[in-house]
């Protein structure tokens, strides 16, 4: 590696309860250790299928203003699928039922819309099909067909999921789908994708599992029996806590954040021992809380230190991408749409600096202080930052200010990007300052 000629820091400063500075701590990288490699969309986004479901009432995909905040996530995936994903019928007029189970349609306009806002913003759509379309017990790929067949004909690119979230089926539609038929199932659909050209090189991910690998590993590990080889990266879904339940405080809670590691050596685990074809995983739907977040704190500025220090997290323990859950929705949207108008919450900033500063390659970073979180990576090639730049991305969780020293690089430019409280009384604020 190319001896480092600038660093940057992005920095996410806690309220300073007293202005005490304590002992300073020094900060050591070892710039040729490699820990892992990222995908260049690393940070990518959701859309939650229920705006197909009711008709765009949550979203506007045809606003300049949308396209041009998504378009600031460049390069990205943008994940269109969730539990309304499973009972969404396409329908380019042909009627198709499933007397077991109610269905909702998506239409070929609103499928057009979705697709155009996806191109627009030059995001890259994964769209997760029904997995519960199984008239008579038996996934039926009618209707998945029909929607690829229509995509292709009218030029639109996608990479495709199947089902959300299978493992907590009963408790959603008090129906089951097993694990390793949906493996099978999996081999159905890549089989079909490897039929037709527009699809035979797109991605196939799954299953999708949620809530925390300890409790659905085994729904997991069943899945990878019989689906590993057909899948392109083996997914699941994280979010630390119960939204109708978490405090603010919870957000900066060191062994809640920690909660995360064992998802993710689980992960690296299950694909070692039991996948026969993918050795990658993705978090693939995330963010702080379950059930939409926490009303008046998951959209304000305390949520950034969940956020940053997960993302740090994934990407050490070698999670390929994160999909933020949602682009647009709930209380932990990076962005709000009401009554028409569309506005940005603190993560939407953080993401933004964060995919144009921090690269896909990802060091070793010295320290041990458990309230102070820093990671290092190679700087974004896509930065004003030339070859050898390193940028560390650090939080301080004390409630007091922090020195913090890099000894290898003095000498050397440091570039500081300071995220603070818009609020000097508080965190829980949408108000966001950088370098302010």
């Amino acid at each position: 590696m190319v001896a480092p000629t600038v660093y940057t820091c992005l920095c996410l400063g806690s309220l300073l309860i007293q202005s005490v500075q304590v002992a300073g701590l020094e900060v050591t990288v070892q710039p040729d250790h490699v820990v892992s490699v990222t995908s260049e969309r690393f940070v990518s986004i959701t859309l939650d299928a229920g705006n197909l479901v009711n008709h765009w009432k949550g979203f506007d995909p045809r606003s300049s203003l949308a396209i041009t905040l998504a378009k600031a996530l460049y390069p990205a995936y943008l994940r269109v699928g969730g539990t309304s994903g499973d009972s969404l019928i396409f329908s380019t007029g042909n009627k198709l039922s499933d007397k077991d189970f109610p269905n909702s349609t998506l239409s070929t306009t609103e499928w057009d819309e979705l697709n155009q806002f996806a191109i627009q913003a030059n995001l890259s759509l994964i769209f997760g099909l029904n997995s519960l379309y199984r008239p008579g017990g038996v996934w039926d790929p009618a209707n998945a067909i029909e929607l690829m067949k229509y995509s292709t004909d009218r030029g639109y690119v996608l990479d495709l999921e199947l089902g959300n979230e299978p493992n907590i089926y009963p408790h959603k539609y008090n129906r089951s789908v097993d694990p390793q038929q949906l493996g099978h199932d999996f081999g159905r659909l890549r089989a079909i994708m490897d039929s037709m050209p527009t699809f035979s090189s797109r991605l196939l991910l799954g299953p999708d599992v949620t809530q925390d690998l300890g409790t659905s590993s085994t729904y997991l590990e069943n899945f990878m029996k019989t689906g590993s080889e057909y899948i392109s990266a083996m997914t699941f879904h994280h979010y630390y806590m119960n939204g109708h339940k978490a405090t603010r405080r919870d957000f900066i809670d060191t062994t809640r954040l920690d909660s995360f590691i064992p998802d993710m050596t689980s992960a690296q685990e299950i694909l070692r021992n039991l996948s026969r074809g993918t050795q990658k995983f993705w978090v693939g739907e995330t963010s702080s809380a379950y059930d939409g977040g926490v009303p008046g704190v998951s959209n304000t500025f305390i949520a950034g230190f969940m956020w940053l220090d997960k993302l740090g997290l994934a990407a050490y323990y070698g999670a390929e991408v994160v999909l933020r859950q949602d682009f647009v929705g709930g209380s932990y949207g990076l962005v709000e749409y009401s009554d028409g108008v569309f506005s940005v919450n603190p993560d939407y900033w953080l993401t933004v600096l964060y995919k144009n500063l921090v690269g896909q390659i990802v060091l070793s970073t010295g320290i041990t202080q458990e309230k102070l979180r820093v990671y290092s990576h190679c700087t974004s090639s896509r930065s004003s930052y030339g070859p050898g730049a390193i940028t560390f991305y650090a939080m301080n969780l004390y409630n007091t200010s922090m020195n913090v020293s890099f000894p290898q690089f003095r000498g050397i430019d440091l570039h500081v990007y300071e995220l603070t409280s818009g609020d000097d009384t508080t965190l829980v604020t949408r108000k966001v300052n950088l370098n302010g």
